[in-house]
């Protein structure tokens, strides 16, 4: 088009040199895309040769329907992309920074952040597209938990502040939460007891093969949930032998699982700690019903052996008659 303005009916007011130098100079490609990073940048690259040096971007990247850590992934293959020495593709803008609510169905799939019900103040008299009288708008709280989306689908903010080194804003202007995550971790661990007769070492070397480290975190991911809150990093199993005395000597594996770094995998999330307390609150009150059934149960046995007791104390007396 450039090389020839009348293809499209334009005809260009500077001279078809100074439009070409400005395109070269000054212009860039840009597209919209819902479908993920690899999917894009394979259909593009392979073609886009004949349009170099023009770089090219992604004017709104949709993510649409990704889970946090997938739709993480591919902003942080998106920053390195645009970071590589020679590379065509300059970069990507997240859409978008509000969910659009007049919009409605799978509009609502797009935004960083939706609207919370408290209400931090009211606009001046604004016109709105709408409606041509102006009125006062309320100014409710952001809320990064979109909890109209499924699972952590819902953490579109989150995704983008851990890809590109930001942070989720805090502060009044964004609604409250309870922290999920509020204790500062929980470390998975177990201890075995070898006993006379099993070497220490056999144990050791059993426990800590690789086939036995992984089965234990495959299947760990597979109960929790690989995308789950309460995982903060890579899992792996390390093993430590500690010597104990309790009555004879013996020696104690203790299995450790956590992340790489030494700490724990992460906060188990608050229903979990909920459902654990309301089993032992459960199990309290039905050990304290039956005891207290024990107790009345007695006390019903030992007044029926008493009044038994007084019945067999009390004299008889027959009646007599002579003739």
């Amino acid at each position: 088009g450039i090389s020839d303005p009348s293809i499209a009916g334009y005809q260009p007011r500077a001279s078809l040199r100074e439009l070409s130098e400005a395109f070269r100079t000054r212009w860039v490609h840009g597209l919209n895309t819902q479908s993920p990073w690899g999917f894009v940048h394979d259909m593009v690259s392979k073609d886009y040769d004949r349009f170099a040096p023009i770089p090219w971007f992604i004017g709104e990247y949709g993510g649409n329907g990704m889970p946090k850590a997938a739709l993480q992934a591919d902003l942080e293959r998106m920053r390195d992309a645009a970071e590589e020495e020679g590379g065509f593709f300059a970069g990507a803008a997240m859409f978008q920074f509000q969910t659009t609510y007049w919009k409605g169905g799978g509009e609502m799939n797009f935004g960083l952040f939706g609207l919370g019900k408290r209400l931090l103040h009211k606009t001046g008299m604004l016109h709105d597209k709408f409606s041509p009288t102006p009125r006062e708008w309320p100014v409710y709280c952001l809320d990064s938990h979109l909890d109209f989306l499924n699972g952590d689908v819902a953490l579109r903010a989150h995704a983008v502040a851990d890809a590109w080194g930001g942070s989720v804003p805090t502060g009044r202007s964004m609604c409250p939460h309870r922290r999920l995550s509020a204790l500062p971790s929980t470390l998975l661990a177990c201890r075995l007891s070898t006993h006379g007769g099993i070497g220490v070492d056999s144990v050791h070397a059993r426990l800590g093969s690789g086939s036995f480290g992984s089965d234990l975190v495959r299947r760990t991911l597979s109960v929790i949930g690989a995308d789950s809150t309460a995982i903060g990093g890579p899992l792996s199993v390390r093993v430590r032998s500690e010597a104990q005395a309790v009555g004879d000597s013996e020696d104690a594996d203790i299995i450790v699982l956590g992340s790489d770094d030494g700490k724990a995998s992460g906060a188990l999330p608050w229903w979990i700690w909920t459902v654990i307390g309301a089993s032992v609150g459960l199990f309290a009150v039905a050990g304290l019903a039956f005891a207290m059934f024990r107790v009345l149960g007695r006390r019903a046995s030992a007044r029926a052996a008493i009044s038994r007791s007084q019945r067999n104390r009390v004299p008889k007396f027959e009646s007599q008659s002579h003739v």
